[in-house]
């Protein structure tokens, strides 16, 4: 998989292959530009460690609130519907089971 982001770690703009990257780096790397305020590339990072791990729900919080910041708000709540679907027990306990179906409607 080869992303064009910029690598705010080497803060350089450059054509990267993340396939030999762990999902754990990936997600690293998406926080860190995450705290520096570069959603995109946080975004890249959460989306390939998604990518190698599909089933960490963390991973799509984290992107969720990445497409918070830049203003997609549907992708948002697609990916937080998914992490309530794998929480569903929690969250029907907590009463909130359709508050993202309510949204989406």
């Amino acid at each position: 998989m080869k992303i064009a982001a910029k690598n705010t770690i080497l803060l350089v703009s450059v054509e990267m292959d993340l396939s030999h990257l762990p999902h754990h780096v990936l997600k690293d790397m998406g926080n860190r530009s995450f705290t520096e305020g570069h959603y995109q590339d946080a975004l890249v990072y959460y989306s390939g460690a998604i990518e190698k791990q599909p089933n960490i729900s963390s991973y799509y919080s984290n992107r969720a609130l990445c497409y918070v910041q830049v203003h997609e708000y549907v992708k948002a709540l697609l990916d937080c519907k998914y992490v309530w679907g794998v929480h569903f027990y929690v969250y029907q306990a907590l009463g909130v089971s359709n508050f993202i179906d309510f949204f989406l409607s």
